[in-house]
């Protein structure tokens, strides 16, 4: 699937699940604003998106409301933990 149709799918701009006549798979890795807010516990768009910036996840604005992927909120979660460093970092200082 390229880019550019993830994007309208996530963005909301492609409702029907087809795009130029080519059906395309559910995106299962994108976390959508309806499943941010039951996860955060907010409702507004901008207070969901502060939230997911403050804890280090990396958000996009859509037509529907912040998105972000799980990859990235798996990454932000690793950083948080110091998974993210080589394990012989201390090598290197």
């Amino acid at each position: 699937m390229l880019a550019s149709q993830h994007y309208l799918k996530a963005t909301g701009r492609d409702v029907s699940g087809v795009y130029l006549g080519v059906a395309m798979a559910e995106p299962s890795n994108i976390v959508y604003a309806d499943e941010l807010a039951r996860a955060t516990g907010l409702e507004k768009p901008r207070a969901i998106q502060r939230e997911l910036e403050k804890q280090g996840i990396a958000v996009f604005i859509g037509k529907n409301g912040p998105w972000t992927t799980r990859d990235l909120i798996a990454e932000a979660g690793k950083r948080k933990i110091g998974l993210d460093k080589p394990a012989n970092e201390e090598d290197y200082l």
